[in-house]
């Protein structure tokens, strides 16, 4: 059976429900449903870059081998991983949610990013692999955020002083989720977005 059953309507989407096999794999299941429905259940879209096409992992979705691409594997396995995602047991990412290989259905979902992730709960951006450095870059973003909030303005977190912390941010700030032009759109319309 492939896994990518024809959607019902122009307005049907499909959404990922995912977990870790006995053995290890990753093991999903795509159902399909209409969106803005009330039956449509709470989702979590990832934001993420692509990469390398080529570059691919096998997962076992409706019970078929099948490759994702390996930044949205590294999404898949931070919702099996971390338990402050496992809340949200369907998820919508568009590389494997979507039939790539039917251009009709494509252009259809493309049309329908706006509702996407506007109807979403929160979202997963997923900037890549952590670094040995991501965590303390991460904190300083945090710091900054802080510090412009704040309406006493006194004395600065230390951390805007660590110069190894900048070095951090910078790398974290030069990868390429940030220079993606859909990015903005992925990371405002959600109610939540949760950097990872």
């Amino acid at each position: 059976m492939a896994p990518h059953q024809p959607l019902g309507t122009d307005h049907s989407i499909r959404l990922l429900r995912v977990h870790r096999g006995d053995s290890g794999p990753i093991v999903g299941i795509l159902r399909s449903f209409e969106l803005n429905a009330s039956e449509t259940p709470a989702y979590t879209p990832a934001s993420y870059v692509w990469g390398d096409p080529a570059d691919t992992v096998s997962i076992r979705l409706n019970g078929t081998p099948f490759e994702v691409l390996r930044s949205a594997y590294g999404v898949l396995q931070l919702v099996c991983e971390q338990p402050e995602f496992r809340d949200s047991p369907w998820l919508w990412i568009d590389s494997i949610c979507i039939d790539l290989g039917n251009d009709s259905e494509r252009a259809s979902q493309v049309s329908l990013m706006h509702q996407i992730y506007g109807n979403a709960q929160g979202a997963i951006i997923w900037l890549g692999e952590a670094l040995p450095g991501s965590e303390r870059g991460m904190r300083l973003m945090i710091a900054i955020a802080d510090q412009h909030e704040r309406e006493d303005k006194g004395d600065p977190d230390p951390m805007l002083y660590d110069m190894q912390a900048w070095r951090d941010y910078y790398e974290i700030a030069s990868r390429p989720w940030f220079r993606r032009i859909w990015t903005l759109q992925e990371s405002i319309l959600p109610k939540g977005a949760s950097h990872t």
